[in-house]
C-alpha cells in the first residue's frame, strides 16, 4: 500500500509548530503536546501503517529518522543543495538570490527559504508523490556516493541523474512539502524534536527492542514482519509488557547488521559513580582511546568471511582490512585451534602501536593508516607514516559465538569465553585488562580511586564499569537501564580535565544548526578560539597581536545554555565584518581552514574544556580534544588567555610519559582525585550549614591561563599535609557531614573548609634571632612521636563571615590507632573553627606585639601539642637565659590547629634547630616579606599561619608588600627612586626576600606568573627579585639535613618554584626579562639556608 507524503507533512508541521509556538511553551506542556500530536497522528494511519510491507515502513522509518541512516550518504550539504535545486528547478536570479538568504541570519534554513519561493507557483503537478518514490531517489542518490556504504553502492536503480529526479519530485510538493523534503536530504529533521522511542514503539511495540539487536531498518521490519507478524502492532500496555517478557529470549544478532551499542551514563565524580554503582559487582575495564570497531565473522562466506562496523554504524571493512590478518592470527581462523564453528560477533578497539617504543600512539594517529572510503583524509600536515607502527586491536567484549548469544549472558561469563577465544599477542591483539569489585567493600571506593588514577597514568581516556550478572543489552520491561554502563573519564570531573582559556576572535553562522536551537536572528552559532603568537612583543613593545585559530566551537552541546546569550550579547556589541582578503582592524590571524563571518576586535575569553590533546585534521599543532566551553569569563582580559606556544608544551607535556616514575604519578592523580572529592564534600558542609543560604564557591584561583590533569599532576602534596611513617594518625570523618566522604587511602582524611583567616600578626625583630645557636639544644626522639591510640579531633563546619558557627557537636570513634603506612601519603590536618580578630589591617609592621588567637577547641590532639612545645620551650629557656619564648606556643598550636601537624608536631624549624650555626635568622622564611592572594582559601590560611609562626611577615595588601625593598634591590634603590612614594617609603625599612604566595601555583605555572608579572608591571613598582612560591615550598623553610634529599626530589619533580628578576636588573632602563627556571629552585635548595 502506498503512503503519501503529504501525509508525513502534516505531522512534521505540527511538530514544528509546537516547537516555534509563540510565545515559547513550557518544556512539560511542549512535551505533552508533542506526544499527543505524535501519538493522535499514529491511532489516525494505523491500518495504513500497519499494511505497510518491509520496503514501505523502512521507507518511513527512514523519513522519520533519516540522522540513522548512517549508511546513505548524499553529498550534499546546504550550499550544494541550494545550488542544484536552483539550477534543476530552472530559478531565476532573483529567486536564486530568494533562495540562498538562508546563510545570513534571521532568514531561517534551507528549507525554509525554498519554500518562500515556491509560494505561489500555483498548484503542484501530479501524480502524488509517496514515501516509496522518494525513498528510491535517496537510495539512488546514496549509491552514487563513494562514502555511502558497500550494500548501497550495489543498489543503485536508475541511470538518470537523481539530482534530476529529485528536482522532479519537488516540482509535484506542495511548498511546505518540499521544505521537509530538503530537511530530509539533509537527514536534519530536530527542529521537531521528535522523539525516537515513541516513533519506534507507535510504529510496532516491539520494534525497539529489535532494533537494539539489529540496528538496520529492513532487518529489523523484515524479521519483525517474519518472526513476530502474529502479534499486534499496539496492544494494550498489560498485553505489551507479558509479550515483550515471552520473547525477550528469542531476540538474536544476525551476523552482517550492526548491533547497537549498550547504554552509558557519566560520572560526573567519584562519588556520583559511587552512588550509581549502589553496593553491587561491577566490572572495571580500561577504556583505551581508539576507533570502535564491531566484528562480524562468518565462516561460511570464505575469503569474504570478515566484517566490521564502526561506531556510526558503517561498514568499514575495506577501510580496516589491515585487521584482517590480524584477526585471522588471533581467532586461528583456518586452524584446528580456531574455537569458532560458524560465526561470530566482537567487539574491540582499535589503536596504532609503535614496537620500537613499546607503547600505543595518540588518537589522531589512527588516520595515517586507515582511509575513509579508500581516502586518507586529515593528513596534509601529518608526519609521514613509520615502519615501527602498525594497527592493534584491543578485544572488550563478546556478543555472538555460533549459537550461543553472549550477548544476553552476564559480563563476566562473556569475559571469560572472551579470554578462552582469543590468542593475544602484544602488539598485535589483546584483550582489554578488567577486575570484578565488590562496591559492597568499604575500601570499594579506595580501589576504585587507584584504578582510576593507574589509568590516567598509563595515558588511556578512564575506565569503564560494567554491571555483573546482567546482559549486554536489557530488554525485559521496566528494566531497561539495568545493563547500562558507567563511563569514568578525568575530563567528565570537575578541576581533572585539560583547561585552557582562550581567546574568542571570531563567529560564524550555520542556518540549520540556528534554527534546530531556536536562537533570535541577531545569534551565531560557532565560535572561533584563537592563541596568541607574540604574547612577549605585546606585552613588552605593545606590538599588533598576531593570532592562531585553533579550534571552533559550536553550540550544539558545547556551549552552555546560559553561556551561548552572553556570548551572542558580547558579539553583537563588538563584531566587525570579516574578509579573508582583508586583514582585522585590531590584530592579523591566521584563520587555516575556519570559515569565519565576523571578528570581534577585543576578543573575550572562554574558558574551554577537553578531553586530553590531539592534532586536528590538516593542522600540524596540538589543540584541546572535543573541545567545549565551561565559562564566559568577563573579567580576565584576552592578555590573560594562554599562548600558542604555551598550549603546545602542555600538549606535549601531558601525553608524554611522567617525568619522575609512574608510580609517583599515580600516588599524584590518587591525590587529586581524592582533593576534588574533598571540594564536593566542602561545597555540600558549606550548603547544609543552618545560618547560611549562599552556596560556598569551589576554591579556585581566578586568571588561571591553564589548568590540566596532567600538567599540574603534581598536586598539593605538600610536607603540610604529608605524614611520616611515624605519625601517620588515621582521622574520622568530617563532623556535622551526615553521609560526609570517607577517605579511601589510609591516612587521608576528609577536608573541610578553612574559616577566614585572623587579622595579620607580626613578631619583633629581635625575637626571630633569639635562637642563634639552637642547634645546643638537645632532641627528644621520644617527644616526636604521637601517642598510639589517639582519638580523633573533632572538626567544625564552615564558618560564614568569620562568626563561629558550627553545624553539630564534634563526634568521636573509639579504637582509634595510628596508621602506619608503607609510603608518605597526603594528609590533611584537622582544621578548628576559631574566633576572629577584626581588628583593622594596618601596616602589619606596626603591630609587633599582635598574636594569633589561642581560642581553640580542646582536644587530645591539641593538649598533647602543648605539652610537646612547653617541653621545647623550657629546653630553649635553658639554653638562653632571660629570651621570651613564650610567643612560640601560641605560634605553634595556631599552624598545628590550621594544617601544619607534619612540621610543629616533629619541631623541624620553629624549636629544634637551624641547618648551620652560620645563619642569621632560625629559618629562612623570617627574613621574608610574604604576600598571600588569597588569605581566605585553605592554602591560604594555612601559608598564613605558617609564616607567621616562622617569623616572616605578612602583607595582606599589595601596596605594603611593594613598598619594602628586597636585599637585592636595596643596592639599586637610586636607580628606581622615580617611583616616588613607594620608593620613598621603603628608604628606612629593613631589606626583606620578596616571596609571592600563590594559591595552588602548581595548577597554573608559567603562565600564571605571567599574568602576575605583567599586572606588578602595570602597577609601575616591580623592581625587585621576588620568589613565587606555592604552600608546598613554604613549608620547606627549615632546611633540614635529613629532609633536604626528600626537598630536592620535590622540586625536581614538581618546578613549583619560579623566580622573576635576577642579575639581569637594568637600573638605567628599569627593563629586565623573566626568567622561569627550575635549576634556579634546584641550586638555592641545595644550597640550603
Amino acid at each position: 500500500m502506498a503512503f503519501k507524503f503529504s501525509v508525513l507533512c502534516d505531522l512534521l508541521q505540527s511538530l514544528e509548530d509546537i516547537h516555534r509556538h509563540d510565545p515559547p511553551l513550557l518544556l512539560a506542556d511542549r512535551k505533552t503536546r508533542q506526544w499527543r500530536e505524535t501519538d493522535g497522528w499514529f491511532k489516525s494511519h494505523r491500518r495504513a501503517i500497519d499494511g505497510l510491507d518491509v520496503v514501505g515502513a523502512a521507507a518511513l522509518l527512514s523519513c522519520l529518522l533519516p540522522e540513522r541512516r548512517t549508511d546513505r550518504v548524499y553529498g550534499l550539504q546546504s550550499n550544494s543543495l541550494a545550488s542544484n535545486l536552483a539550477r534543476q528547478l530552472g530559478f531565476s536570479a532573483s529567486k536564486t538570490k530568494d533562495l540562498n538568504v538562508f546563510k545570513r541570519q534571521g532568514h531561517g534554513d534551507l528549507g525554509d527559504c525554498l519554500e518562500r519561493v515556491l509560494t505561489g507557483g500555483g498548484p503542484p503537478a501530479l501524480p502524488v508523490v509517496t514515501l516509496g518514490e522518494i525513498d528510491r531517489v535517496l537510495l539512488d542518490l546514496a549509491s552514487r556516493n563513494d562514502f555511502s556504504s558497500p550494500a548501497v553502492k550495489q543498489r543503485k536503480t536508475s541511470t538518470v541523474d537523481p539530482l534530476f529526479l529529485l528536482a522532479n519530485i519537488v516540482r509535484r510538493l506542495h511548498p511546505v512539502e518540499a521544505k521537509w523534503l530538503v530537511r530530509i536530504v539533509l537527514k536534519d529533521l530536530s527542529v521537531t524534536q521528535l522523539d525516537e522511542r515513541l516513533i519506534l514503539k507507535s510504529i510496532h511495540f516491539l520494534l525497539p527492542d529489535i532494533l537494539r539487536f539489529q540496528q538496520d531498518f529492513d532487518a529489523a521490519v523484515h524479521t519483525l514482519k517474519d518472526r513476530f507478524a502474529t502479534h499486534q502492532s499496539c496492544p494494550d500496555n498489560q498485553s505489551a509488557t507479558q509479550i515483550r517478557k515471552l520473547v525477550s529470549a528469542s531476540h538474536r544478532p544476525i551476523v552482517g547488521v550492526k548491533v547497537s551499542r549498550s547504554t552509558f551514563c557519566k560520572a560526573r565524580s567519584i562519588d556520583h559513580c559511587m552512588k550509581t554503582v549502589d553496593k553491587q559487582h561491577w566490572m572495571v575495564e580500561r577504556k583505551y582511546d581508539g576507533e570502535f570497531c564491531e566484528m562480524h565473522i562468518d565462516l561460511s562466506k570464505g575469503d569474504d568471511w570478515l566484517k566490521i562496523f564502526s561506531k556510526s554504524g558503517k561498514d568499514s571493512t575495506q577501510d580496516r582490512r589491515a585487521l584482517k590478518t590480524i584477526l585471522k592470527g588471533t581467532l586461528a581462523i583456518g586452524k584446528k585451534a580456531c574455537k569458532i564453528k560458524s560465526e561470530c560477533i566482537l567487539l574491540g578497539e582499535m589503536v596504532v602501536y609503535n614496537e620500537a617504543e613499546k607503547q600505543i600512539m595518540p588518537f589522531h594517529t589512527i588516520r595515517k593508516y586507515v582511509q575513509r572510503s579508500g581516502t586518507y583524509i586529515g593528513v596534509s600536515r601529518d608526519s609521514p607514516r613509520k615502519t615501527s607502527e602498525h594497527l592493534m586491536i584491543i578485544f572488550f567484549d563478546l556478543l555472538l559465538l555460533d549459537d550461543n548469544v553472549t550477548m544476553q549472558k552476564p559480563a563476566e561469563e562473556r569475559k571469560a569465553l572472551l579470554n578462552r577465544l582469543c590468542i593475544t599477542k602484544t602488539g598485535q591483539a589483546i584483550i582489554v585488562e578488567s577486575k570484578v569489585l565488590n562496591f559492597a567493600d568499604q575500601d570499594s571506593k579506595r580501589k576504585l580511586i587507584e584504578h582510576f588514577a593507574a589509568a590516567v597514568t598509563d595515558r588511556h581516556e578512564g575506565l569503564v564499569l560494567k554491571p555483573c550478572g546482567r546482559p549486554y543489552l536489557s530488554t525485559d520491561p521496566g528494566e531497561r537501564d539495568t545493563s547500562t554502563m558507567i563511563k569514568l573519564k578525568k575530563d567528565y570531573m570537575d578541576g581533572l580535565g585539560d583547561e585552557a582559556d582562550m581567546a574568542v576572535i571570531g563567529a560564524s553562522y550555520n542556518a540549520q544548526l540556528a534554527s534546530t536551537k531556536g536562537l533570535d536572528c541577531n545569534s551565531y552559532t560557532h565560535f572561533h578560539v584563537a592563541c596568541l603568537l607574540n604574547p612577549e612583543d605585546v606585552d613588552r613593545y605593545q606590538a599588533r597581536a598576531r593570532y592562531k585559530v585553533v579550534g571552533t566551537i559550536s553550540c550544539d552541546g558545547c556551549i552552555p545554555p546560559d553561556v551561548l546569550p552572553q556570548a551572542n550579547h558580547l558579539a553583537r556589541l563588538h563584531k566587525e565584518a570579516y574578509h579573508p582578503g582583508a586583514a582585522p582592524s585590531s590584530f592579523d590571524v591566521q584563520t587555516g581552514t575556519a570559515r569565519i563571518d565576523v571578528i570581534f576586535p577585543e576578543p573575550f575569553v572562554f574558558e574551554v574544556l577537553g578531553s586530553s590533546f590531539e592534532k586536528p585534521s590538516d593542522c600540524n599543532h596540538w589543540m584541546l580534544r572535543h573541545p567545549r566551553v565551561k565559562k564566559l569569563h568577563s573579567d580576565r582580559s584576552w592578555k590573560d588567555c594562554i599562548s600558542f606556544t604555551d598550549l603546545q608544551k602542555l600538549a606535549r607535556q601531558a601525553l608524554s610519559a611522567p617525568p619522575d616514575s609512574e608510580s609517583q604519578e599515580n600516588l599524584r592523580w590518587i591525590e587529586r582525585i581524592e582533593k576534588s572529592c574533598r571540594r564536593k564534600i566542602a561545597r555540600a558542609s558549606a550548603q547544609t550549614t543552618p545560618t547560611s543560604r549562599t552556596t560556598t564557591p569551589s576554591v579556585s584561583p581566578r586568571g588561571r591561563a591553564y589548568r590540566s590533569g596532567l600538567a599540574a599532576s603534581a598536586v598539593l602534596t605538600s610536607p603540610i599535609w604529608r605524614v611520616r611513617q611515624e605519625i601517620s594518625v588515621a582521622v574520622n570523618e568530617t563532623a556535622g557531614l551526615e553521609g560526609g566522604l570517607s577517605s579511601p587511602l589510609k591516612g587521608i582524611r576528609s577536608s573541610s573548609v578553612i574559616p577566614e583567616s585572623p587579622t595579620s600578626t607580626c613578631y619583633p625583630e629581635d625575637v626571630s634571632r633569639a635562637i642563634d645557636d639552637a642547634e645546643n639544644v638537645g632532641e627528644d626522639p621520644a617527644a616526636c612521636k604521637l601517642q598510639e591510640g589517639l582519638p580523633t579531633p573533632p572538626t567544625s563546619s564552615p564558618l560564614k563571615d568569620g562568626a563561629n558557627k558550627s553545624t553539630g557537636a564534634a563526634s568521636k570513634r573509639k579504637g582509634d590507632q595510628v596508621s602506619l603506612p608503607e609510603v608518605k601519603r597526603a594528609c590533611l590536618a584537622a582544621r578548628f573553627g576559631y574566633k576572629s580578630s577584626h581588628a583593622p589591617l594596618a601596616d602589619i609592621t606596626h603591630i609587633p606585639n599582635q598574636r594569633l588567637p589561642s581560642n581553640f577547641p580542646p582536644s587530645s590532639l591539641s593538649l598533647m601539642v602543648d605539652t610537646l612545645v612547653d617541653k621545647r620551650i623550657m629546653a630553649l629557656q635553658r639554653a638562653f637565659p632571660g629570651r621570651d619564648f613564650s610567643w612560640l606556643a601560641d605560634a605553634a598550636h595556631a599552624a598545628i590547629v590550621t594544617g601544619i601537624r607534619a612540621n610543629i608536631c616533629r619541631h623541624e624549624c620553629a624549636i629544634l634547630r637551624a641547618a648551620s650555626k652560620e645563619r642569621e635568622r632560625l629559618c629562612r622564611l623570617s627574613h621574608c616579606m610574604v604576600y598571600v592572594e588569597d588569605r581566605h582559601s585553605p592554602s591560604g590560611a594555612v601559608a598564613v599561619a605558617h609564616a607567621l609562626s616562622h617569623g616572616a611577615r605578612v602583607a595582606y595588601s599589595l601596596e605594603e608588600w611593594l613598598a619594602y625593598p628586597s636585599s637585592y634591590s636595596q643596592a639599586n634603590l637610586r636607580a628606581y627612586s622615580s617611583t616616588g612614594r613607594l620608593a620613598n617609603a621603603s628608604a628606612n625599612k629593613p631589606a626583606l626576600q620578596k616571596v609571592y604566595h600563590l594559591d595552588y601555583f602548581l595548577d597554573d605555572r608559567y603562565p600564571k606568573v605571567l599574568g602576575i608579572y605583567r599586572r606588578l608591571k602595570r602597577l609601575g613598582a616591580f623592581r625587585d627579585q621576588v620568589d613565587f612560591i606555592d604552600v608546598v615550598v613554604m613549608s620547606m623553610c627549615c632546611g633540614l639535613v635529613e629532609t633536604r634529599a626528600d626537598h630536592e626530589r620535590l622540586f625536581q619533580e614538581d618546578w613549583r618554584k619560579f623566580r622573576i628578576g635576577k642579575s639581569d636588573f637594568n637600573p638605567q632602563s628599569g627593563e629586565r626579562s623573566v626568567q622561569c627556571d627550575v635549576e634556579d629552585a634546584e641550586i638555592e635548595l641545595s644550597t640550603g639556608p
